[in-house]
């Protein structure tokens, strides 16, 4: 199976998603430096893997300067992921940044639930992964967590 990375797309280059399609460009913009050694991303609604690496990979690109930094993880709009995004996705925790900020949905309480049930399971990688309620929460935290692994150097 050949892997199909950013690198080989063009921004209008359609990826599948659970329902529908977004473009390579429409997953890109959903990250952004929130500032030095912080990357933000706004989980995709109806995910898969594919479009998950998309947004993996302009996280990359946005902390390549850096020689540590922490995601920032907004799943406002996300919904319930198939196991194998789960399972992707903690790989990802596992090997992307050194710490995730998770921004829990507001407004959907079988969202949190789920979130909670998934975040649970997450055994191996519950000490690189924290949850908070607003994108100021989670900035705060990150920005501690930095400062915390820049003492520690």
């Amino acid at each position: 199976m050949q892997v199909t990375t950013t690198a080989t797309r063009s921004p209008g280059d359609q990826v599948a998603l659970q329902r529908g399609t977004a473009s390579v460009q429409e997953l890109r913009d959903r990250c952004r430096l929130l500032e030095e050694g912080i990357v933000y991303f706004l989980e995709t609604p109806h995910g898969t893997i594919d479009a998950f690496n998309v947004e993996m990979d302009r996280l990359r690109e946005l902390a390549a300067g850096f020689d540590r930094f922490v995601v920032i993880v907004d799943l406002a709009q996300a919904s319930r992921p198939k196991p194998q995004l789960i399972e992707h996705i903690v790989k990802c925790i596992g090997s992307i940044g050194i710490h995730w900020c998770a921004i829990r949905p507001g407004s959907s309480s079988f969202m949190r639930s789920v979130i909670q049930f998934v975040v649970a399971r997450m055994t191996a990688i519950r000490s690189r992964l924290t949850m908070h309620e607003s994108l100021e929460e989670a900035h705060l935290a990150a920005r501690e967590i930095l400062a915390k692994a820049a003492r520690a150097q």
